[in-house]
């Protein structure tokens, strides 16, 4: 949670208002996003930190709240350390822990091939429409993604794939196993 050192100048004609690069820092918070790239629909969960209590209780979400009906939920995660069955034996009893495991099928992307998760690709949209500017509270950035995720969920914007199989394999041919 960053807050402006200094006022910003104004707008002049012509010109954007101008920022100063100095801030002071009153804390961070963790983004989970969830994005479904083929229906366009996604949900953004804004915590006090990354835990995996807290990761744990998003995947809990997934269960519950998103696909209560389904047997199983394919879930690609980018290479962090925190996503394992383990989560949530620390987070949930036994029993409970154990149906929600059932579920979770995790698929992780490749440490060197993390440019092609989506989900990354769909998280930086916000930055370049200019909704990550410093924000001091929470509350605020609870706020500003959701009506962000609200407005991209109703247009149903999804993401745009360009790479075919094709094209991988003759990018990184040096990986196929031919």
């Amino acid at each position: 949670m960053l807050e402006e050192v200094g006022k910003p100048l104004p707008m002049e004609p012509d010109q954007r208002q101008r920022v100063d690069d100095a801030y002071q820092r009153h804390g961070v918070c963790a983004l989970f996003s969830f994005f479904r790239p083929l229906s366009g629909r996604r949900a953004v969960h804004v915590t006090e930190q990354r835990t995996n209590e807290d990761v744990a209780r998003q995947m809990q979400r997934l269960v519950d709240e998103a696909f209560p009906e389904a047997e199983v939920i394919r879930v690609v995660l980018d290479s962090l350390n925190v996503y394992t069955p383990a989560l949530a034996y620390q987070a949930f009893l036994p029993e409970e822990a154990r149906q929600l495991t059932r579920r979770w099928k995790f698929h992780f992307t490749s440490k060197r091939g993390s440019w092609l998760n989506m989900v990354e690709r769909e998280c930086s949209i916000p930055s370049r429409q200019r909704l990550g500017r410093r924000l001091m509270e929470r509350a605020s950035a609870r706020q500003r993604r959701e009506a962000w995720m609200q407005a991209r969920n109703t247009a149903r914007s999804t993401v745009e794939w360009r790479v075919t199989a094709a094209n991988a394999w003759r990018k990184f041919h040096r990986f196929d196993p031919k």
